[in-house]
């Protein structure tokens, strides 16, 4: 099924509470990717529509169901599943990454019904990991069925790593810039998890490189200051952070070690890895962007539009 976080405006729709219906009929008329079974794609509409199954079988709202099935059996302290950020609760906000921290606007998590919405911490969730694998929660024969059988493919809800040894699974998920990421070894019953609200950089890097030091391994370390083919000298005159005078909209230069990253400041938007054309141009499907270090200026090009920004 179409995933609805695709929908144009999605972001601003989802600032807003919605009730179960109105979910449904935001992206009832959308088009199917392609036929049932012939190909796959995620897509967190299923996941919702499987929240609202549970729902009617059990006659509970998620949130009750969460807390019955899950947190109370693991005894689980931190986690439970809400529409909207709570700070009192010492919750995480979510930051946009440009010279400051930037707070995207809020989203509320009845739109993301079991695709989202779940707060939790790094230790509860490696508990509930450890219970899924250990038959705390659901029988071997149903995880079975969950699990992949062949390396970097797609279960149910788990995906196989694709590492030679050790064998694992993973899943990752984001909301803004809430993502997260685990990894678990079910033979050596260890996990890893990640949970970050404000990053401009692949999380698998952090992943695998905690995975290494648990291996007692070295991790080769990522220059920030350069990439696979921009040279630190060419590429800390155009990092950083730009402005648009006429907007006051900001983007941020960053690299994650490989590629030159862009990150948009406006609410939503996902740092993207632009793709190296030639010394300081650089692409990322219809966008175009062009450096002129000694003037300090970005020129942006995307769907016919023109502009300069100029660096902070």
């Amino acid at each position: 099924m179409y995933n609805f976080t695709e929908i144009a405006g999605e972001v601003e729709w989802g600032q807003q509470f919605h009730t179960q219906q109105e979910f449904i009929n935001y992206f009832v008329n959308q088009k199917s990717n392609f036929e049932p079974g012939s190909e796959y794609e995620y897509s967190n509409t299923n996941y919702a529509l499987l929240g609202f199954i549970l729902e009617k079988i059990y006659g509970k709202t998620y949130a009750e169901i969460l807390d019955e099935k899950i947190v109370r059996p693991l005894h689980l302290h931190n986690t439970y599943y809400s529409f909207e950020t709570d700070e009192t609760k010492n919750e995480a906000l979510s930051y946009n990454i440009q010279d400051k921290y930037v707070r995207n606007e809020k989203t509320n998590f009845s739109n993301h019904p079991a695709s989202g919405g779940i707060v939790s911490t790094p230790t509860e969730l490696n508990k509930f990991l450890f219970a899924l694998f250990n038959g705390k929660l659901i029988t071997p024969e149903s995880l079975k069925i969950m699990l992949p059988e062949e390396k970097g493919t797609y279960g149910m809800g788990i995906i196989k790593l694709s590492f030679k040894n050790p064998e694992g699974y993973t899943h990752s998920g984001r909301v803004e810039n809430y993502i997260s990421d685990y990894y678990y070894f079910p033979d050596e019953n260890i996990g890893i998890v990640s949970l970050t609200n404000a990053v401009n950089i692949s999380t698998d890097e952090v992943m695998n490189t905690m995975l290494m030091y648990l291996y007692r391994k070295t991790p080769e370390l990522a220059n920030f200051n350069a990439t696979a083919e921009v040279s630190e000298k060419d590429f800390m005159p155009i990092k950083g952070t730009y402005y648009l005078k006429e907007t006051h909209a900001t983007v941020t230069i960053s690299s994650d070690g490989q590629n030159v990253i862009f990150q948009d400041s406006r609410a939503g938007q996902m740092y993207v890895p632009l793709t190296y054309k030639a010394k300081n141009e650089f692409e990322y499907e219809d966008l175009k962007l062009s450096f002129v270090p000694k003037k300090k200026e970005m020129i942006f090009e995307q769907g016919g539009v023109k502009v300069v920004y100029k660096k902070k």
